[in-house]
Order: structure tokens, then C-alpha cells, then sequence
């Protein structure tokens, strides 16, 4: 049961991180022309906080909340000296 939870929690942490990177993408870029470049942002970085809180909270806890696969227990146990959370991939 143990091994079931790790795993479970485990994947869901790396689709929560993909999410969140991909998903701020576009917000990081303008914030990289604006330091970089001084090109002007197109919205201050209080609104941008206040539209990642309102789109980003909730598919974010829906990721975390997601049930488990039905493989998740045929799988090999991962090898922790290669498969981390944050890898090139």
C-alpha cells in the first residue's frame, strides 16, 4: 500500500511541475524581454500574480488530487540514481 502512495505521489508531483513550468512559460518570457531588452511589459507583474492565482490554483490541485493509474503497480521501482524529479526530460 506503501509503494502504491510513493509512486501515486510521485507522478503526480512530476505533472504538477510540467504544468507549472509550461504553463508559465509565456509570463517568463515577457518578464526576461523586459530585463533583458527593456522592452515595456504589457501587464504589471501584480496582475500577473493575480491571473496565475486564478488560473493556475485549480488545475493545479486537480493534478495533485488525480487517482492512481492502473499500471502504477506493474512498473519497475524507479532507480534513484536516475529517474529524480527534475531531470533533463
Amino acid at each position: 500500500m506503501l509503494m502504491l502512495i510513493g509512486r501515486l505521489i510521485f507522478d503526480n508531483l512530476k505533472k504538477l511541475i510540467a504544468y507549472t513550468l509550461t504553463s508559465n512559460v509565456a509570463e517568463m518570457a515577457a518578464m526576461m524581454m523586459y530585463i533583458l531588452a527593456a522592452v515595456p511589459l504589457p501587464i504589471g507583474a501584480l496582475t500577473i500574480l493575480f491571473v496565475d492565482l486564478g488560473t493556475d490554483l485549480l488545475p493545479a490541485i486537480s493534478l495533485s488530487l488525480e487517482t492512481t493509474e492502473s499500471s502504477v503497480m506493474t512498473r519497475m521501482p524507479r532507480d534513484l540514481k536516475h529517474q529524480r524529479l527534475f531531470t533533463n526530460q
